[in-house]
């Protein structure tokens, strides 16, 4: 009776935790912490906004094509105001004004003559004595001092031999170079999902097979006691059945910190605050398409191929750009004042033109930059042919391990029907005072090992068939896959459970 105390205070005190620990976990299938993770975690929220990045910068790529509008406003001050001084010209007209009139008055009256200079003299020095003819009067301000405008200019590309249209394709390609990293961060974070989804439900799984074998070494150590009071057992047999128990008991704990752990990470992956119970079971399809399809798509639609065929394709309009750098440039432009004070009235209100530029020298940076262009769109046609080696051995692989997961699944389905049947025959043995506490013992941990590596063998399988997605980049397809597969509980039915007769139980 004792014993029996002793035994439930301690399962109580472990799952008193666990049960106060299931009221803030929430239940959630597959499709819905797959959802959860594409709208919380932070490393596809960042290559999202490297997407969006990458669109903006295509956006601004087609502005090369459209003429560019400018509004500059200027505000200057000079050491001194610009004047002309038409004072010579005022002193040679004024001359030549008084020499006309002096012969005029000599040929009227040729008495006048010996006074020529001095008629002369009186006209300039009339002249000059007039304010309208002041000397002051002929410096004409060119430009003021200060003075400011306000001006619009356009400038539209007419040929850059190819320039603006190489910068847009290399920005198109980017942007789909980031929208792949996009969908290959989706894919690599869904294997990671199914992998700690699913380890934690296997963990689970595993916590509830340690807890039956806990139970079931609880209630054979109370057996074992009582056929030792009875005298139809030895005190070892009795004592070997504690240890057993105190086994149990430990790998019972181990299970329940592995569990915890498994948690931690699968909220790590899903950003989550709260405890999560994972209700979508493991599962086994056996409709698997030949290696040759998911090679094909591979080729296809693999994300990190992808990449590389964007790079190339940023690779080759690197080199057009560089080669379109022996061409001229040729642009139209123009300019017009819009408001201006103080401007010369030299200064024109709007010009127009045609312009070019050409670079004649440059120290061979064209020639060695088109070399290093071309060397690098060599790389990655190089990068690409390797790369697609490397898939069709990872898909190859992929789908081998799959096939093994398969095979060891089936294998082990027969070895849990054995299983449960030599523990049957064990217990009976044991309850009716013919077999051995060791021999019930064994029985029990190897159906435990059994059931356990069975559970692996699924996970194993869930999680190379994400991995064959991933790397055929199906992964949007993991989910239909679940549809129609096998489950734990469909895996189990097919097993024939025969359970100890209770007539053969000693109570």
């Amino acid at each position: 009776m004792k014993i029996k105390n002793t035994i439930a205070i301690s399962l109580l005190l472990i799952f008193i935790p666990t049960l106060l620990m299931a009221e803030e976990e929430y239940s959630m299938d597959f499709n819905s912490a797959l959802k959860q993770m594409l709208e919380t975690n932070s490393l596809l929220k960042s290559v999202r906004y490297e997407r969006e990045k990458a669109n903006y910068d295509r956006k601004a790529a087609m502005g090369l094509y459209f003429p560019k509008i400018d509004i500059n406003f200027s505000y200057t001050h000079i050491n001194e105001p610009i004047t002309m001084d038409f004072n010579p010209l005022r002193d040679a007209m004024i001359n030549l004004s008084a020499e006309a009139y002096a012969k005029g008055v000599v040929t009227a009256n040729s008495s006048m003559t010996p006074y020529y200079n001095n008629l002369k003299n009186g006209f300039i020095q009339n002249a000059d004595s007039n304010p309208a003819l002041a000397r002051s009067n002929f410096i004409e301000t060119i430009q003021e001092q200060n003075f400011w405008s306000v001006s619009a200019t356009v400038k539209q590309p007419l040929f850059t031999g190819g320039k603006i249209i190489a910068a847009n394709k290399a920005a198109e390609a980017v942007y789909v170079a980031s929208s792949e990293k996009e969908r290959y961060t989706q894919y690599a974070l869904t294997t990671e999902l199914a992998s700690r989804y699913y380890a934690l439900r296997l963990a689970i799984k595993i916590v509830e097979v340690r807890k039956q074998v806990l139970d079931g070494m609880a209630e054979h150590l109370n057996q074992a006691k009582k056929l030792e009071e009875n005298g139809m057992i030895a005190s070892a047999e009795r004592l070997h059945a504690e240890v057993a128990y105190s086994e149990a008991l430990r790998e019972y704990k181990k299970a329940l910190k592995d569990k915890d752990t498994a948690m931690a990470a699968l909220r790590n992956t899903l950003s989550s605050e709260k405890d999560i119970l994972p209700v979508s079971e493991l599962f086994l399809v056996t409709d698997i398409h030949e290696m040759s399809y998911y090679k094909k798509k591979a080729s296809e639609l693999n994300p990190v191929l992808a990449q590389l065929r964007a790079n190339q394709t940023i690779a080759h309009q690197a080199y057009m750009k560089e080669l379109a750098r022996y061409s001229p440039d040729i642009f139209a432009f123009g300019s017009k004042n819009l408001v201006y004070k103080n401007l010369s009235e030299t200064t024109p209100e709007w010009y127009v033109g045609v312009g070019a530029t050409f670079t004649l020298f440059d120290g061979m940076s064209r020639y060695n930059n088109l070399q290093a262009a071309g060397n690098l769109e060599k790389k990655v046609d190089e990068a690409i042919a390797q790369a697609n080696k490397d898939i069709d051995t990872l898909v190859e692989k992929s789908y081998n391990e799959l096939l093994k997961d398969m095979e060891q699944i089936e294998a082990l389905e027969k070895a849990i029907e054995f299983a449960r049947e030599y523990l049957r025959v064990r217990e009976a043995s044991f309850a009716s005072g013919f077999g051995t506490s060791i021999d019930v013992v064994d029985a029990r941990l190897n159906l435990s090992k059994v059931e356990i590596e069975r559970l692996h063998a699924m996970y194993e399988f869930d999680i190379s068939l994400a991995r064959l997605l991933e790397v055929s980049g199906l992964s949007d397809e993991y989910i239909k896959y679940m549809y129609g597969a096998k489950t734990e509980k469909d895996i189990l039915t097919q097993i024939k459970i025969k359970e100890t007769p209770l007539s053969l139980r000693k109570n």
